[in-house]
């Protein structure tokens, strides 16, 4: 887990990174907000794109493959990044909407891998430290972005993560197994532990995509993702800019500020994934842990969201931010851990929908907020739209969500 955990630290360092080196390219290169508003979002073009792919990939080649392929190939369009500048626009975006695609295939890849490897009652702790790696992966690739741009120039922010990428996939590939049974070195009682009856069948895997397409646990899980996300995408790309642009923050500063609201979600993370273990361990019924969970999440993240325009001060917008997505982290033992469980056999497909509607707001939300920022001259829009999505996540959830098994 702690190895998956570090392929999603640089999953997302390779995307913050650009939040960094865009302020000096948009110099170099003569970008408005918007311009660089699409540079920081075509990531996800490919991001989205790429996930339902990425789980019939999984339940072909292995989630064990496919995540080292993923993280190699991202890795790669990384170091690509500044040839690809240098070359021309189209070129930069072909070679982040590549990233994106190689990316997006990691996300079923982590899920399915994920459930085959945590008992039920530990999984929402064991799903907190691999997500840790993407919340230390923000704050921990804005500020090492910050510091290699300021020292190296924006280039070199790319070519260090993208070789540690490469280090990460030879490793992973040579020391990674597929399921506890294939494993030759842990002990019987261990595979019997993380056997998941759930998820067995005799018979061939045909996935019911039309019953799964149609049940509201299934979009319950979907929306309440895409409300997260929206969130997470908009402090993602812009909080660097928010904070040099209008609390007046230096470069190396602003990406500081910007990653300590994600060193309050990982600590969060484990506090929330503790506690939620905890209450199943206890015998609390499953579904009324998930939806306190998750409504916990997006109801304590959506009134910090709203107090941020009305920071008058650096400190008070960063206690705002940093208050914000530590209340997000509860929704990570919410919705997140239901993929998983509402049907067992068919969670890369699973994943590999949600993942891919639920990912919108990276095309949507980041460039979005660039046109109003241009517009405007303001960033609070973008964190009040998060806000109002937030409260139709919690209206969806307690009328629908659910962490039992619903599809066999």
């Amino acid at each position: 887990m702690i190895t998956l955990a570090m392929a999603w630290f640089l999953s997302y360092a390779d995307r913050v990174n650009m939040s960094v080196a865009s302020i000096p390219m948009q110099v170099e290169f003569g970008w408005d907000e918007t311009t660089k508003g699409l540079v920081m979002g075509s990531v996800f073009l490919g991001y989205i794109g790429s996930q339902l792919l990425g789980g019939w990939l999984v339940d072909r080649f292995g989630a064990v493959r496919v995540m080292g392929w993923s993280v190699m190939a991202f890795s790669v369009f990384t170091l690509l990044t500044p040839t690809a500048a240098g070359a021309s626009f189209s070129a930069l975006i072909a070679a982040r909407v590549g990233l994106g695609v190689a990316e997006g295939f990691a996300v079923p890849a982590t899920y399915a891998f994920l459930g085959r490897w945590s008992p039920p009652a530990e999984r929402s702790r064991l799903l907190a430290i691999v997500v840790s790696g993407a919340t230390i992966g923000a704050p921990g690739g804005l500020m090492l972005s910050g510091v290699l741009v300021e020292n190296f120039g924006w280039q070199s922010a790319f070519y260090v993560f993208g070789l540690l990428g490469l280090v990460w996939a030879v490793y992973w590939l040579m020391t990674s197994h597929e399921t506890p049974e294939s494993h030759p070195r842990i002990s019987d009682e261990e595979k019997e532990l993380l056997r998941d009856p759930a998820s067995e069948s005799d018979g061939p895997l045909v996935v019911p995509v039309r019953r799964i397409l149609t049940h509201p646990a299934v979009w319950a899980i979907i929306v309440n993702k895409f409300c997260a996300l929206w969130m997470v995408y908009v402090f993602l790309a812009w909080l660097p800019s928010y904070f040099s642009t209008v609390q007046g923050i230096s470069l190396a500063g602003s990406g500081l500020f910007a990653a300590l609201p994600w060193i309050a979600m990982s600590l969060m993370l484990y506090v929330a994934s503790g506690f939620s273990d905890g209450l199943l361990a206890r015998g609390r019924a499953l579904d009324f842990v998930r939806k306190s969970m998750q409504v916990a999440g997006l109801a304590g993240s959506m009134v910090f969201l709203l107090l941020i325009p009305l920071a008058d001060s650096a400190l008070m917008a960063l206690l705002a931010t940093c208050c914000a997505m530590a209340a997000l982290a509860c929704c990570y033992s919410g919705a997140d851990p239901a993929i998983m469980e509402i049907a067992p056999r068919y969670r890369g497909f699973i994943t590999g929908l949600v993942g891919t509607i639920s990912n919108l707001p990276g095309i949507i939300a980041i460039p979005m907020i660039g046109w109003l920022v241009d517009t405007t001259g303001s960033y609070s829009w973008g964190f009040i739209s998060a806000a109002v999505l937030n409260l139709i996540g919690i209206v969806v959830w307690l009328l629908f969500g659910t962490g039992r098994k619903v599809i066999d």
